[in-house]
């Protein structure tokens, strides 16, 4: 008896191992020019953390084609809903000034965007109410990595006071601990529901390390060392790592959405945990093995 459960948990085990990613089969960019406009940076299953790129202020998802420069990276965003823009609260600006993209990778739980001016590579992944923002340096680098948190920035600005789907900021703060922490809140008003003011507190801590033979691993899980991104990667002198953790009740739970979803200084784990948990989602719904990988492509990134 013992022999056969053997027996059988080895055959379990080998169709698991060998079952595909249905993740794989997503595509962030579908949908995300024309007037929906889908969100492409990096969010969980029902994730309330939706980091990624601002190209100005007008873009409802925040996102925009190149060549349009990158403002910073903000952690909340709406995903086809068209109409006026809404959110992009908390902005993270690394470089002081916007900057322009020579290229980007986006994938499924996954943002990557290697920065013309600084010549930096930022990558961003997500947890359910925290970002993970990592920066990779090149010897030589045209610009300092400092972390500057701007809460007056938001999407949809207008002149106008109280314009028709058009946010409105109405006030806010940042901290600074002695830890090296920032904190603080913003809240705005508007936006394409005409809503009443809401408030996004957060909690962000910044990491600096020096060496990058450990790092170099833990991104060939993403696909990056590839092309141009492997002899990028061989010049790399510094790897800045942020993580901020966001709330709508209190900067306390902003670092507590932020210590209980990322506890570690590990990009690679957060990143494999959001894809587990899409996975384990999407793979509720199985394909005919005869389908084509394009209609998979359609369908799993509709679901």
């Amino acid at each position: 008896m013992r022999n056969i459960l053997s027996i059988l948990f080895f055959v379990f085990s080998v169709f698991c191992s060998a079952k595909e990613r249905v993740t794989d089969y997503v595509d962030p960019r579908i949908g995300s020019i024309g007037l929906g406009r889908v969100f492409i940076g990096p969010s969980c299953p029902y994730g309330m953390c939706k980091p990624g790129p601002d190209c100005g202020v007008g873009n409802n998802p925040g996102w925009a084609a190149m060549p349009a420069a990158v403002s910073g990276f903000s952690q909340t965003h709406v995903s086809g809903t068209g109409g006026g823009p809404k959110y992009g609260n908390i902005l993270l600006n690394f470089f002081g000034k916007p900057q322009h993209r020579k290229s980007e990778d986006v994938s499924l739980g996954y943002y990557g965007c290697l920065l013309e001016e600084s010549g930096c590579l930022v990558q961003i992944t997500a947890a359910e109410r925290a970002a993970y923002y990592r920066v990779l340096v090149p010897k030589g680098a045209s610009s300092e990595v400092r972390l500057k948190v701007d809460i007056e920035h938001f999407l949809g600005k207008n002149p106008v006071p109280k314009a028709r789907e058009a946010q409105q900021y109405e006030g806010g703060e940042v901290n600074y601990s002695d830890d090296g922490a920032i904190s603080g809140w913003q809240r705005i008003s508007g936006g394409w529901n005409n809503g009443a003011p809401y408030t996004v507190y957060f909690y962000a801590e910044k990491q600096e390390s020096m060496s990058f033979d450990k790092d170099k691993a833990s991104l060939s899980s993403l696909s990056l060392l590839g092309g141009e991104y492997e002899s990028f990667v061989a010049d790399i002198s510094k790897v800045v790592d942020v993580k901020i953790g966001i709330s709508f009740v209190s900067v306390d739970k902003a670092k507590q959405n932020l210590r209980e979803d990322i506890p570690h200084w590990d990009f690679s784990v957060t990143y494999n945990e959001c894809i587990d948990k899409w996975n384990r989602i999407l793979a509720k719904v199985e394909l005919a093995p005869e389908t084509s990988k394009e209609y998979k492509r359609m369908f799993y990134t509709a679901l």
